[in-house]
């Protein structure tokens, strides 16, 4: 497996997108940026601060690509209403005469 950086980009957002992993890799990025230990030392000038900027602005375009993605699903979805509720009892009435 090559690990160039649109490899890692993608295992990232195939993670962020996998419902069962989302809030581990949310967590797991969380802790990264505020760790001491960095990829990329901030001891580099403008690339100690490269590096964390990028994961900040990946992890917050895959959360409002994912909320976006849910967002349509819901209104896409049509909601039954009671009426078309097929598990609903239904009563049969006599008429008055």
């Amino acid at each position: 497996m090559k690990f160039s950086p649109a490899a890692i980009y993608d295992l990232y957002r195939r993670g962020l997108r996998h419902p069962r992993y989302r809030w581990l890799i949310v967590g797991a990025t969380l802790a990264y940026l505020i760790s001491p230990v960095d990829l990329l030392p901030e001891v580099f000038p403008v690339v100690g601060v490269l590096d964390d900027a990028a994961l900040v602005m990946l992890l917050l375009t895959e959360l409002s690509q994912v909320a976006l993605d849910w967002t349509r699903s819901r209104r896409s979805s049509p909601k039954a209403s009671p009426a078309e509720d097929s598990t609903a009892p239904v009563v049969d009435v006599d008429p008055l005469p």
